[in-house]
């Protein structure tokens, strides 16, 4: 008898198998596991539809129907759907065998009880096979980045909003009344002081400082300078190249509009925003664009009318910036937190470095820091936290934070890059490996100017560092590759959640720019980063998406691998992890998918892409999967930051086998 094998991506091969009757024969129809017998014959599952139901469905039909064994995995994102089913079906839990796997991410010794935890918790399951474990549940220990999609979270992040938002207006409402009970001798209730004292603050510092601030700021974009014809070829033809779906390409850059409203001279208007840096009329370049323009009707499949529609285009560098105001009491919990993250890199080992005390009052809220430390950045605009350097078999790291809160979230993460029992074998020298976390403040909810430079580098005497950066921070990594100066002091990288792999793709433009949100998590990205002044100044007026897209070429020679979230709000994840996994050298050994099958109403079958569970190497590109987590969520527990550390560990202890790549230097002015 032949057997049909998948084989990606040439479709199915025949294999000389068995007889199926002599196999059913000889199969057992249960095992003993410690006197416990357990039926050999089980139901699988797969990956369903985002938590819509249907493995859920699935397994109580199964149980329903006799099964007594369900097979389940971390990595397929379901043990949830399959322990609700275990629940409704009434049968008693001691009837039910569950198997679940681990993921990728999990395969160290030291993790496999953590993970057996995290699952019996997802499944609701209140006991396994190994009696003497213990119940201890994982929680996260640091704080969390981005909260999750439950109602109660709605519910939260909206109370949240409502009162920062509204806080503003209430108070400009109550200091008009309260100036008119002055003037005119309006009896009054006798209220607080400090009230008084908040309302009239809120007022002042919205009709004082927003309002002006925000004029100036939407100030036109200084766009670089157009790329040659044949530059502009190059780059258009290697965006073309890479677009998994034309049709949400055009209806995303468009913001949605119908597609009889998308017409030639829309088209022509976004790919000279795009390729040419600049709006206006076409001039000499009527022909080039013609050209484009008749590549992405090729692209989709259509002609485009001629003529203009009513579709806008989304083209960020000059388009209005939209922004909303944030309260003065929002920022000082901004800058609250930012006195705690200061406390705790101090504790955790680091030196705060400043700029001059000259810039102290061209960031708000005002930061004492600055005044409290002697060190001081030989970067204009750069600050940064440095914690020595004293190994001798290792390279320092450097770390690029994403938008957000500064570094407090990644305060926990930084501090376990050098946890002792975590530190690679052979590392005699009994050092630490030296750390500098950059602030980039236009991203921090702190509106300032930044400049890549790793002059704190040379002030340290760090020829190579390991590179590793979260979210935006990767825009600063894609910068310092371009440049001749700094692209050699970065030896190998770990790039978290990053924004600039295929950034000709719509998602993180328009996911973080113009979606409406939804959502829980989406309201948090929408009004505590996406509508922040300094962010969207940032964005709107700053980022030229041609100068911060990263492409693979510009990172051969090196080794790097890439954190990607399965559910990932901003970033377009399962596109970038295929474009990083295609040509890749051990992409043609390990092509075989699993081929499951598909719980929905539709049937058929489902593919599992290799790329997402494949072992770490430390060699070439490697990309780590957390299926089950969100955009920065790889941050909340130890666990999901363990791959990541021993990624960046690995490189810092290859590296520093490389003579001459760092001088151990006394951390001093």
């Amino acid at each position: 008898m032949k057997r049909l094998i998948a084989k990606y991506p040439n479709g199915y091969e025949e294999e000389e198998g068995i007889s199926a009757t002599s196999t059913a024969q000889a199969l057992p129809t249960s095992f003993d596991v410690n006197d416990i017998s357990i039926p050999a014959v089980g139901f699988g599952t797969f990956q369903g539809d985002d938590g819509n139901g249907q493995v859920k469905e699935a397994v109580l039909n199964a149980l329903r129907t006799g099964y007594r064994h369900i097979d389940t995995a971390l990595a397929y994102g379901n043990e949830k759907e399959v322990g609700e089913a275990i629940k409704e079906s009434g049968i008693p839990r001691k009837e039910i065998f569950v198997t679940t796997k681990l993921a990728q991410t999990w395969h160290s010794p030291s993790d496999v009880e953590e993970a057996l935890h995290q699952s019996l918790k997802t499944l609701q399951l209140d006991y396994d096979l190994d009696k003497k474990r213990s119940r201890k549940i994982l929680q996260p220990t640091a704080p969390a980045v981005m909260i999750n999609d439950s109602r109660l979270e709605y519910i939260f992040i909206r109370t949240c909003i409502i009162f920062l938002h509204y806080l503003t207006p209430v108070s400009i409402i109550y200091t008009v009344f309260l100036i008119a009970s002055y003037l005119f001798g309006i009896p009054r209730p006798h209220i607080p002081l400090a009230i008084n004292v908040i309302a009239v603050a809120e007022s002042l510092f919205y009709l004082v400082v927003f309002l002006p601030y925000s004029a100036y700021l939407q100030r036109a974009a200084v766009h670089p300078l157009a790329p040659s014809r044949e530059e502009r070829k190059a780059l258009f033809e290697k965006c073309y190249k890479f677009i998994p779906d034309p049709d949400t390409y055009l209806d995303r850059w468009f913001l949605g509009a119908p597609q009889e409203e998308i017409k030639h001279d829309n088209v022509k208007e976004f790919i000279q925003w795009a390729f040419f840096n600049r709006g206006g009329e076409a001039g000499d370049d009527e022909e080039e664009l013609d050209e484009y323009v008749a590549a992405y009707e090729t692209l989709v499949g259509r002609k485009f009318e001629p003529g203009r529609g009513k579709a806008e285009s989304l083209r960020l560098t000059l388009d209005p910036i939209d922004m909303l105001h944030r309260s003065l009491a929002w920022y000082m919990c901004v800058g609250f937190v930012d006195f705690l993250t200061y406390i705790n890199l101090l504790r955790a080992g680091f030196h705060f470095h400043r700029t001059s005390l000259s810039r102290f009052f061209t960031l708000f809220p005002f930061r004492p820091q600055a005044v409290l430390t002697t060190k001081r950045s030989p970067a204009k605009y750069t600050t940064y936290w440095h914690r020595p350097h004293t190994s001798t078999t290792h390279l320092p790291v450097l770390f690029i934070h994403g938008i957000g809160i500064g570094l407090y979230p990644y305060v926990p993460f930084l501090s376990d890059i050098n946890s002792a029992k975590d530190l690679p074998a052979g590392d005699g020298s009994g050092g630490q490996i030296g750390i500098i976390a950059l602030e980039i403040h236009p991203v921090s909810s702190l509106p300032s100017k930044y400049t890549p430079s790793l002059s704190m580098l040379n002030r340290h005497g760090y020829s190579q560092v390991v590179l590793a950066t979260h979210s935006y921070g990767s825009v600063i990594a894609t910068r310092l590759l371009a440049h001749a100066e700094t692209a050699p002091m970065i030896a190998d990288m770990v790039l978290i959640d990053p924004v600039t792999i295929l950034l000709h793709l719509p998602d993180v433009a328009y996911n973080f720019t113009r979606r409406q949100p939804q959502s829980a998590s989406q309201h948090q990205l929408w009004y505590f980063a996406s509508m922040d002044m300094g962010v969207a100044h940032s964005l709107a007026r700053h980022f030229f998406w041609s100068e911060n897209v990263l492409w693979k070429e510009a990172l051969e020679g090196r080794d790097v691998t890439v954190s990607l979230a399965g559910r990932d709000l901003i970033v377009n994840t399962e596109a970038v992890g295929r474009y990083l996994a295609e040509g890749s050298d051990y992409a043609d050994d390990e092509r075989d998918v699993e081929i499951m099958p598909d719980v929905s109403e539709e049937g058929g079958l489902l593919v599992q892409e290799g790329w997402k569970h494949r072992p770490w190497r430390g060699k070439g590109i490697d990309i780590l999967w957390f299926d089950d987590l969100d955009h920065a969520q790889v941050f909340d527990t130890p666990a999901t930051r363990r791959p990541v550390l021993e990624a960046i560990r690995t490189y810092s202890a290859d590296g520093g086998n490389s003579p001459g790549t760092a001088t151990v230097v006394e951390d001093s002015q």
